[in-house]
């Protein structure tokens, strides 16, 4: 089965061509398409890290970390903006 570029290999092009292979590119458009259907638009720096995660470069703890820490950062971003709203 040959492989279709997703919107996000669309996107990112330069990220899906360090993928290994077809298998590996299809698992990550399929992770990608899960995700959309939970909600999720993911940004390019968590694309980055699936890439890393497929390719052996990040463990599943680096990876959670980093994904962990995001999601603080923009809710303490998102709490800082609704406390100036009030304050303002």
């Amino acid at each position: 089965m040959s492989y279709t570029p997703c919107r996000y290999a669309q996107r990112w092009p330069d990220l899906w061509e360090r993928l290994p292979d077809d298998r590996a590119r299809r698992g990550l458009s399929s992770t990608l398409a899960n995700g959309r259907l939970e909600g999720m638009e993911p940004g390019r720096e968590l694309v980055e890290d699936l890439v890393a995660r497929a390719r052996g470069e990040m463990s599943a703890e680096e990876f959670r970390v980093k994904v962990l820490a995001r999601a603080r950062s923009r809710a303490q971003a998102r709490a800082g903006t609704v406390e100036r709203a009030v304050a303002g």
